[in-house]
């Protein structure tokens, strides 16, 4: 997305494979965020910054495996990897 940066603690999730959503209120101005963890499935390995309470240190492109991100962000992951998840239960 061109203008979401990346939070642990995000403002949007996704419906489908491209459409973001707001995930609670936003007001205007508000910078708009969604957790890689949502999207991502790739090799790598980063160190986070967002400044969130709940910032995981370190991002890594298999955080959508963790349980606790897949039930904070149950009906906001990508489709593609909804259906990964779908085929782990």
């Amino acid at each position: 997305m061109l203008y979401s940066n990346h939070s642990c603690d995000p403002n949007l999730g996704l419906r489908g494979e491209i459409t973001f959503v707001a995930m609670c209120e936003i007001r205007a101005g508000e910078e708009l965020t969604h957790d890689w963890a949502m999207t991502d499935d790739d090799d790598y390995s980063v160190e986070c910054n967002c400044g969130a309470n709940s910032c995981r240190k370190v991002l890594t492109g298999k955080d959508w495996q963790k349980p606790e991100l897949q039930r904070k962000y149950a009906g906001y992951f990508s489709a593609y990897l909804a259906r990964k998840i779908s085929k782990q239960s």
